[in-house]
């Protein structure tokens, strides 16, 4: 039986997402990662990965992964998980791009720069969900038919269930989806909630995941005397995930930097009005005041376009009824997956292969 070995994080729904896509392969699926979790359907085995590790843990990890003997190595991020999945000296060597690995961490980085330069020749293959994050790989000296980009999509009954929602009359919340970390500016967002509230006091901010800006976040929610409509959700299910954004009318996501995130795929498919950040990525997917709207990447805007985005009813149905039939079209999982299946085959079958 074939293995495939993934360096990747065990906690990230994007891991478990990619897994599970693997399950027609029927080969032995090992992840070491750097924290625990669980991935149906593979072997989790957690081992150091930081980079300020690697002299340290690197033959560990190499040793480790050679006693597996898998015919495919596949790390989940440019950086630290790239580099040791090259250092095992397994080929063929797999690399997914996530988004701040290639567009953020090597502009700030001298030493990040020059090892996703050094990285990228050695994958056989590159992967990624934008043409932003493609571009920027062939910036860093990857070719064009090494990259094959498949997006981190809604599994089709994901998209059913999400299709069916329907939104409460009576009340409008809004949903931010992100980490309560520093690129994700969740206190911009608390701001702007706070000067429309005192215009709609039956508005709603929810608050979906944590971080390490969580109690700093709730510390300045107790401050404004908005408790009782700001809610802190905390780290959810999947299934609560969906539940919370089919509930919510506006979407706000406006980080410094991004990839295709499946949340913003999620609250199109949900019906919510996506209010981002105006990033290229989202050019994608989003026309302003079509589909979505966009905020300055000052945030200066932000107050008054969440305003229009509450007030504009026609806009919020005329970008549920685009956003849905996009994501039909465009964002299904198993379609997305199936040519990186097709990939992995080739691979273990000897055959050429080439990105798209």
């Amino acid at each position: 039986m074939p293995k495939i070995c993934f360096l990747a994080d065990a906690s990230s729904p994007h891991t478990v997402k990619w897994v599970s896509g693997c399950a027609d392969l029927h080969w032995e699926i090992i992840v070491i990662s750097h924290w625990p979790g669980e991935v149906p359907g593979a072997k989790v085995i957690v081992h150091p990965l930081s980079l300020t590790g690697f002299p340290r843990y690197c033959w560990s990890l190499r040793r480790l992964v050679r006693g597996f003997k898998p015919d495919i190595i596949h790390a989940h991020q440019l950086g630290a998980h790239a580099l040791y999945a090259w250092f095992c000296g397994i080929t063929p060597l797999v690399i997914t791009a996530w988004g701040s690995d290639v567009l953020v961490k090597p502009k700030h980085s001298w030493l990040i720069r020059r090892l996703v330069k050094f990285l990228i020749p050695k994958a056989a293959l590159l992967t990624s969900d934008s043409a932003q994050i493609n571009n920027q790989l062939i910036a860093y000296g990857a070719k064009p038919g090494q990259i094959l980009t498949l997006l981190f999509g809604l599994n089709q009954q994901r998209y059913q269930e999400l299709a069916l929602a329907t939104k409460d009359a009576t009340r409008v919340i809004i949903c931010s989806p992100r980490l309560h970390e520093p690129i994700y500016n969740i206190e911009e967002i608390i701001k702007a909630f706070c000067q429309l509230h005192l215009e709609q006091p039956q508005l709603e901010l929810w608050l979906l995941g944590s971080g390490s800006l969580t109690a700093k976040l709730q510390q300045i929610v107790t401050d404004s005397a908005l408790s009782a409509s700001i809610r802190f959700w905390g780290r959810v299910t999947p299934t609560e995930f969906s539940k919370y954004l089919a509930a919510s009318h506006l979407m706000v996501s406006i980080p410094k930097s991004d990839g295709t995130p499946v949340s913003l795929l999620e609250a199109m498919a949900a019906g919510c009005l996506p209010v981002l950040a105006d990033l290229p990525v989202y050019h994608d997917w989003i026309t302003d005041g079509v589909n979505g709207l966009f905020v300055k990447t000052d945030f200066s805007d932000l107050t008054n376009v969440l305003r229009r985005g509450i007030y504009d009813h026609r806009l919020r149905q005329q970008a549920a009824l685009i956003n849905r039939r996009l994501i039909q079209e465009r964002a299904i999982w198993e379609e997305q997956f199936y040519p990186m299946l097709q990939y992995y085959r080739a691979l273990v079958n000897g055959g050429e292969t080439c990105g798209s």
